[in-house]
């Protein structure tokens, strides 16, 4: 078999993730993981971000893959996503420490049911992989509703090594965790 179409296998009898009970009993999986046969993307490819809303549902989305999944508060599979993005998904590798193409960074959801999503906007050069000081304008936000319909795109506040690590009522917070060692906080403005 082409081992590019046996890398788009999707196995939904494995689990990303496992709901305990306060008693270690399990309650319920969720997620799907994708099987790759390669190596490398074996180890790498199904790193995820995670994230729930105030019903508890939760939501996935992944650092090598261009997908956004939610599931319902009991492990149901409620929808995915495919974004649009000028660059496409690493499916396999030479050796486990070459360049993978990198999609989303962070995933939070607001108060009004509302997924947030750190993206890639396009991939690092060569020079920005070895000095990320010189990193400008490399993600983007990107905002979807409850259903997944995407309601909008912003641009991140600053550059490189910045992370969206929480979303608290109609406030939204950034960590530097490099350069300028801080943490940026904005207000969701409605329009």
């Amino acid at each position: 078999a082409n081992p590019d179409e046996m890398a788009q296998d999707i196995q939904k009898d494995r689990s990303l993730a496992t709901v305990l009970s306060p008693a270690g009993e399990v309650l319920f999986d969720f997620g799907i993981e994708r099987t790759y046969y390669d190596t490398g993307m074996k180890i790498f490819g199904n790193w995820f971000n995670y994230a729930y809303d105030n019903s508890g549902n939760h939501y996935i989305t992944f650092f090598f893959q261009n997908r956004i999944d939610k599931f319902s508060s009991k492990g149901k599979h409620l929808y995915s996503i495919k974004r649009k993005l000028d660059y496409e998904e690493t499916q396999s590798l030479e050796r486990v420490i070459d360049i993978k193409n990198d999609f989303s960074t962070s995933i939070q959801v607001d108060t009004q049911g509302r997924v947030w999503v750190q993206t890639y906007d396009r991939q690092l050069t060569s020079e920005e992989r070895r000095n990320r000081n010189l990193i400008q304008d490399v993600y983007r936000l990107e905002i979807f509703d409850r259903e997944g319909v995407m309601l909008g795109i912003v641009p991140f506040p600053r550059s490189s090594n910045i992370k969206m690590t929480r979303i608290i009522d109609d406030r939204i917070y950034f960590v530097d965790y490099t350069t300028e060692m801080c943490i940026y906080e904005y207000k969701i403005i409605e329009k």
